[in-house]
């Protein structure tokens, strides 16, 4: 495994998503968004960020990229979106969304090629949750001047270009291992279906009736911490046990984690284990196409929070159809992934 690139690649991702929730938070913070915009605000802002990196994927794919330059391309995108967002906030949001999306896709591709194991993605993946929820708080309380945000993503594409460059790691298509569901087109569709059904499940999830200060934060380190830990447990223990069981474990501690902040932050945990297992179990389905796969998963992380902003409910079902949807997730991932350990 290359630590150097994978060192970058999660450190940036996590100033990226820091910039991002930075960049949307404080604009509503210093007026610069009318109150009645910032729901279209925050729907265009995911559309950009998460329903267009599969068109950036399949583009990577096509050029047979490593994903170094479209990460690049993406912090400096993202930078843009920072540095104008005083002056031009809807064009701002732009940049940050699509900054968003090209640099995920970078990272992406690096993650799910350098490695046949999850432990590289899981890594990866997880520093975006503290990125976002910190920039988020950040920007509410206008923490630190735009231009430390700046700085900071320059030294993380100069990081991208100097440590990140090379050739893209070809894994022959005969490696992919067979499951329960042998069509790899309906495994990728079940797997999709199940990260539609997290996310909607994950933004549908009302907080405990008893929280405490700092609790968001508490909630995106357990986020953090699963989707870190899920891919470490899946390569040890295996990843159909170790998504199965994970998801299982939800059922009761999100029906009975509607009073308990300790039981809401567990189940949190164990929900996000199953993020590099699904994500890694679609891109084995079909090689050499990375970078669309990846982009697909965030596309199906767009329409549970598209569905959701459209059909909001209310604390009582969510108390019943949460968990229901944490087992449906869970026969999803035991059909379409296998218990094959970390293969070099």
């Amino acid at each position: 495994m290359k630590k150097c690139p994978l060192t970058v690649y999660t450190a940036s991702h996590f100033l990226v998503d820091l910039a991002c929730g930075y960049t949307l938070y404080s604009m509503y913070a210093e007026g610069k968004i009318e109150a009645a915009s910032v729901a279209v605000l925050f729907i265009l802002y995911n559309m950009l960020a998460f329903a267009t990196q599969h068109l950036f994927g399949a583009l990577a794919d096509k050029v047979n990229s490593n994903g170094s330059t479209f990460a690049f391309i993406g912090i400096i995108s993202t930078a843009i979106g920072v540095l104008i967002r005083g002056a031009a906030p809807w064009v701002s949001v732009c940049f940050v969304g699509l900054g968003n999306a090209c640099f995920h896709v970078g990272g992406g591709i690096d993650a799910l090629t350098e490695s046949q194991g999850f432990t590289r993605a899981g890594i990866f993946v997880s520093s975006g949750a503290l990125g976002i929820a910190l920039g988020c708080r950040f920007g509410q309380n206008l923490l630190f001047p735009p231009a430390l945000y700046v700085f900071a993503l320059a030294l993380a594409a100069l990081a991208v270009a100097v440590f990140c460059r090379g050739e893209r790691k070809v894994i022959p298509d005969e490696e992919a291992p067979q499951t329960t569901i042998s069509s790899s087109t309906l495994a990728i569709c079940i797997l999709l279906f199940a990260v539609v059904i997290r996310s909607y499940a994950g933004f549908a999830t009302t907080k405990p009736t008893e929280v405490f200060p700092l609790f968001t934060l508490a909630v995106a380190a357990s986020a953090f911490a699963g989707k870190l830990l899920g891919g470490v447990f899946a390569d040890l223990f295996g990843a159909r046990r170790v998504g199965t069981l994970s998801l299982l474990l939800c059922v009761p501690l999100y029906y009975f984690g509607a009073g308990s902040a300790v039981l809401f932050l567990t189940a949190t945990f164990f929900f996000n284990i199953a993020m590099p297992i699904t994500l890694v179990g679609a891109a084995r389905k079909l090689r050499s196409h990375e970078g669309f796969i990846f982009g697909l998963t965030t596309v199906a992380l767009f329409i549970g929070y598209f569905v959701h902003t459209l059909f909001p409910i209310g604390r009582a079902l969510s108390v019943i159809l949460i968990p229901i949807l944490s087992l449906v997730a869970a026969v999803c991932v035991f059909l379409t992934t296998d218990d094959i350990r970390e293969r070099k």
